[in-house]
C-alpha cells in the first residue's frame, strides 16, 4: 500500500470517528433527553392547571359565600366569570386527561364542568332575591355537597394521576441518562480506540521508518556505510529505504575503486620512473651483447652468453612494456576474427615451451568454427596470459586444452576455455586473482591475469574461472560476437 493510501486511510477512520460522535451525540440529547424532558414538561404543566383548578373552586366557594352576606349586584358579573372560567378549565382537563385505572371519568369532568355556570346563576339569584339564611343551604348542598365534593375527588384522582406520571417519568429520565450516559461512553472508547489505532498506524507507517532513515543517514555520514534499513513496508518510505541501501553499496564499490585508482595511480608513477630508468642501460646491455654475437662463431659458449642476454633483456622489455600497459586505456580496433586464427598464433609461441615441459596442448572447436567481434592483438594477449599460466600450473605429462564454443542459450556470445590439470586456484585468492600485481607464482609480477581482464572486459566481456571437483582450472573468456560497446546493439552484455 503506498504512503498516500494510508494516509486517506487513516483520514477516512478519523473522519467516520469524528461523525459518528456527534450524530450519536446529536441523537441522545435529540431524540432521548428532548422526549424524556417534554414528557416530563407535559406532566408537570398538567400538574400545575389541576392544582390551579382546585385553588380557583376554592375561591368561588368563598366568593359565593360572601356573595350570600352581602349580595352586590356589580360583583354578580365577575363571580359568573369566574365560574365560566373554571368550566372552561375543566373542559380543557378533561380533555387532556386520556381515561385510565388512575383517572376519573371524562364524561363526569364534562358533566360537572356544564352544571357549574347554571348553579352559579341560579345560586346568585337566589342570594340576590332571599336573606343568606335561604341561600347558604343552596350553597352548601347543591354546590359543594352534589358538585364541589364529587369535583375534588375527581381533582384528587387527576392530581394523583400527575404525580404518578411525573414519578414515572423522572424514572424513564434516570433511566434514559444512564442509557445516554453509557452510549456517550461506548462512543467516547470506540473514538479513543480509533485514535489509539490511528497513532499505532501512523508510528509504524511514517515515525519508525523516518526515524530508520534518519539513523541511516547518520551512520551513512559518519562512514558506516555498512548500516542497512530493514525492508518492511512497500510504500515510498520503503522504496527510500531500498534506495538508501543500493546508494551505500554504490558508496562501497566507487570508495574500492576509487582505492584502487590511487593504488594503480601511484603504482603507475613509480612504474613509470622505474621504467624510464632501466630502459636505456638495457638497450646499452642488448647493443653490447648483439655486438659480441656477431663477433664470435654460433656454436661457441660465449655467443650463447651473449643470445641469452639478449633475450633476457627483451623479457625485460617486455615486462616493463606490461608495467606501463597496467594503467593505460586501451585503444581497440574490433573487427570480425575467428577465434582459431588467434589460438593458432598462441600455440605457435607456446608449441616449444609446452614440449620442454612434457605438456600437450590441444584445441577444440564448434562444427562450423567460431569468431568474435574483437581486436586480435589485445584478445590473443589474454589468451598467451592463459596458456602462460596454464603451462606454469600443468603438471608434466599432462594436457592443456582450448576449447571455443558458443555461449549457452545465445548466439550473442562465445566462450574461450583454457583448461589445466593443476592443482586449482585456492578459495582465499580467487576474488584477488585478477588485481594488478598480486601473484602466487614465484618470480611472477601479478600483471598478466589483470591485463587479460582488461582486454576482455574492454570489449564488453568478462573472463571467468572455475575450479571443478576433478581438478585443474577452467578459465573462460567470454566474448561477443558483434559490437556491443558501441552502442549498435542497444543492449549490455549477459552474464551467465
Amino acid at each position: 500500500m503506498s504512503l498516500q493510501r494510508k494516509f486517506r486511510f487513516l483520514l477516512a477512520v478519523f473522519a467516520v470517528s469524528v461523525v459518528a460522535n456527534v450524530l450519536v451525540s446529536i441523537w441522545c440529547i435529540q431524540f432521548y433527553l428532548g422526549n424524556a424532558a417534554t414528557q416530563f414538561s407535559e406532566h408537570m404543566r398538567s400538574a400545575s392547571e389541576t392544582s390551579a383548578v382546585r385553588s380557583k373552586i376554592d375561591k368561588l366557594i368563598i366568593d359565593l359565600d360572601r356573595f350570600a352576606g352581602a349580595p352586590d349586584e356589580e360583583s354578580a358579573p365577575a363571580i359568573q366569570n369566574r365560574c365560566a372560567e373554571c368550566a372552561q378549565h375543566l373542559g380543557r382537563l378533561a380533555q387532556q386527561h386520556a381515561e385510565g385505572p388512575l383517572t376519573p371519568d371524562r364524561g363526569q369532568l364534562v358533566s360537572l364542568a356544564d352544571k357549574l355556570p347554571d348553579l352559579c346563576a341560579e345560586y346568585l339569584d337566589l342570594a340576590g332575591r332571599s336573606s343568606p339564611d335561604h341561600a347558604r343551604p343552596f350553597l352548601r348542598q347543591r354546590i359543594e355537597h352534589e358538585w364541589a365534593r364529587p369535583l375534588r375527588s375527581a381533582l384528587a384522582l387527576l392530581s394523583g394521576a400527575d404525580d404518578h406520571a411525573i414519578s414515572s417519568t423522572t424514572i424513564g429520565i434516570t433511566n434514559t441518562q444512564t442509557r445516554v450516559i453509557a452510549l456517550l461512553s461506548a462512543n467516547a472508547v470506540a473514538a479513543f480506540l480509533l485514535a489509539g489505532v490511528g497513532v499505532f498506524l501512523v508510528r509504524n507507517w511514517v515515525l519508525k521508518p523516518v526515524d530508520a532513515l534518519n539513523t541511516a543517514t547518520e551512520q551513512h555520514a559518519q562512514g558506516n556505510l555498512a548500516y542497512r534499513i530493514d525492508d518492511h513496508t512497500n510504500d515510498e518510505l520503503g522504496a527510500l529505504s531500498r534506495a538508501m541501501n543500493r546508494m551505500a553499496d554504490s558508496l562501497i564499490d566507487i570508495q574500492k575503486q576509487l582505492m584502487q585508482q590511487e593504488r594503480l595511480a601511484a603504482l603507475g608513477e613509480v612504474a613509470s620512473m622505474v621504467a624510464h630508468n632501466i630502459r636505456n642501460p638495457l638497450a646499452g646491455i642488448r647493443a653490447s651483447a648483439q655486438s659480441a654475437m656477431s663477433a664470435t662463431d654460433e656454436q661457441s659458449q660465449s655467443h650463447l652468453r651473449q643470445r641469452q642476454i639478449v633475450e633476457t633483456v627483451d623479457s625485460l622489455n617486455q615486462w616493463l612494456k606490461q608495467l606501463l600497459l597496467v594503467n593505460r586505456p586501451l585503444t581497440l580496433d574490433r573487427r570480425r576474427t575467428p577465434v582459431r586464427e588467434m589460438v593458432d598464433a598462441v600455440l605457435t609461441a607456446q608449441r616449444s615451451n609446452a614440449q620442454r615441459r612434457g605438456i600437450t596442448l590441444k584445441y577444440q572447436e564448434a562444427d562450423g568454427g567460431c569468431c568474435v567481434h574483437a581486436d586480435p592483438r589485445h584478445i590473443e594477449q589474454a589468451i598467451q596470459v592463459l596458456v602462460d599460466n596454464a603451462l606454469d600450473a600443468s603438471p608434466p605429462r599432462s594436457e592443456v586444452t582450448i576449447t571455443a564454443r558458443p555461449a549457452a542459450a545465445t548466439d550473442r556470445w562465445v566462450d574461450l576455455i583454457v583448461r589445466d590439470r593443476g592443482s586449482g586456484i585456492p578459495n582465499d585468492v580467487r576474488d584477488r586473482i585478477t588485481a594488478p600485481y598480486f601473484t602466487t607464482k614465484p618470480g611472477g609480477t601479478g600483471i598478466g591475469l589483470h591485463l587479460a581482464k582488461k582486454a576482455v572486459e574492454s570489449h564488453g566481456g568478462e573472463i571467468l574461472f572455475d575450479c571443478p571437483d576433478s581438478g585443474g582450472t577452467a578459465v573462460t573468456l567470454r566474448l561477443p560476437t558483434r559490437d556491443l560497446i558501441g552502442g549498435r546493439d542497444g543492449q549490455d552484455p549477459a552474464r551467465g
